[in-house]
């Protein structure tokens, strides 16, 4: 949103209305991306779904799931990996992460989990390597239900580690979801 209203700033937009969806935005960012990938651009995606598959079996005991735009086939050079874990003792992660001297930053994140249900949940982000990793933590319960969508209002699409090792094998041309 706030995105939005800077560009409607430097284009002169005052009428709200005016504004695409986020549904119209992710469409445009998907079009743009079939006509201008490169090969560069697909070894990017192959190599930040293969950093996300190692980062899932290492918390493999967090039950972690893929999700975002290295999942959806729109990450680029500026994109995380964005996980989902479930733990219902943030104390044990962080420790596992101060244990395996990760360093991080605790943060919180606003989620709609349903239809009028918000709820603030926490992220930790930290570095893997040379790729960037954001975690958000839900508690065991939230394996069932996946939060909603800022774009469509849907369930967020998660993928098991399984999932993502079937990725990593498909070619070029599906490579972006």
């Amino acid at each position: 949103l706030h995105a939005k209203h800077k560009a409607a700033d430097r284009l002169g937009i005052f009428n709200a209305s005016e504004l695409p969806t986020n549904i119209e935005i992710d469409q445009a960012l998907r079009e743009h991306q079939s006509l201008f990938r490169t090969q560069d651009d697909y070894e990017l995606l192959i190599r930040l779904r293969t950093d996300a598959l190692r980062s899932m079996e290492f918390f493999k005991e967090f039950h972690p799931r893929l999700v975002g735009p290295v999942l959806e086939g729109t990450a680029d050079r500026f994109s995380a990996v964005c996980l989902h874990v479930f733990t219902d003792n943030l104390e044990q992660l962080c420790h596992f992460l101060n244990e395996h001297r990760v360093p991080f930053d605790q943060t919180q994140r606003k989620l709609q989990l349903r239809r009028g249900v918000h709820a603030e949940v926490p992220v930790l982000r930290f570095m893997a390597g040379q790729t960037p990793m954001d975690m958000t933590v839900f508690p065991l319960e939230g394996r069932r239900q996946a939060p909603l969508s800022a774009i469509d209002g849907r369930p967020v699409t998660r993928a098991t580690p399984s999932a993502v090792e079937a990725l990593l094998t498909e070619t070029p041309e599906r490579l972006a979801g």
